[in-house]
């Protein structure tokens, strides 16, 4: 419990796991671990690109624009958030897995700073080998009168930018 922060000049990695199971830890620096990512209670915030082997997300996953890359399964339970934000159509917010993705609970989208994609644009903000579930919320911040759509496929989720 309390708040934790990893700062940028410091590096956690190797074969163990990392458990945040409540208050909020703050990660500046690279995170590379073999093990599993969980997130029982409380909130985890990478400020970097993280990489586990799977990640259980039932408290608040918090990515920015980063990316979590999962050499396995990410799965998300009916009390998770997921905070991602949209900086341009290269730099997003997103979890690679290699594995299934269990989907439920809230996903938070939003832009950033004087950021406006044109229509068309597409984020696969979610993808994994297969998808089960979606999400119960979706908060989707307002675009400037386009129409934002959540699609869901077979393995993953996208944001699309469609005309208002």
């Amino acid at each position: 419990n309390g708040a934790h922060t990893l700062t940028q000049t410091a590096t956690v990695a190797g074969a163990g796991s990392l458990a945040v199971t409540g208050g909020a830890s703050t990660f500046d620096g690279a995170v590379t671990l073999v093990g599993m990512l969980s997130i029982a209670t409380g909130a985890a915030t990478f400020n970097t690109d993280a990489y586990f082997m799977s990640a259980v997300n039932t408290g608040t996953l918090n990515l920015g624009s980063n990316r979590l890359v999962l050499t396995s399964l990410y799965t998300q339970g009916a009390a998770g958030v997921l905070n991602v934000r949209m900086d341009s159509g290269t730099q997003f917010g997103r979890i690679l897995a290699g594995g299934s993705i269990t989907l439920s609970g809230r996903v938070n989208t939003t832009w950033g700073i004087g950021y406006s994609p044109a229509v068309g644009v597409t984020f696969d903000f979610i993808s994994g080998s297969t998808r089960v579930g979606t999400f119960s919320t979706v908060s989707i911040a307002a675009l400037g009168g386009r129409v934002l759509e959540l699609l869901y496929t077979a393995s993953g989720v996208s944001l699309v930018v469609n005309p208002g």
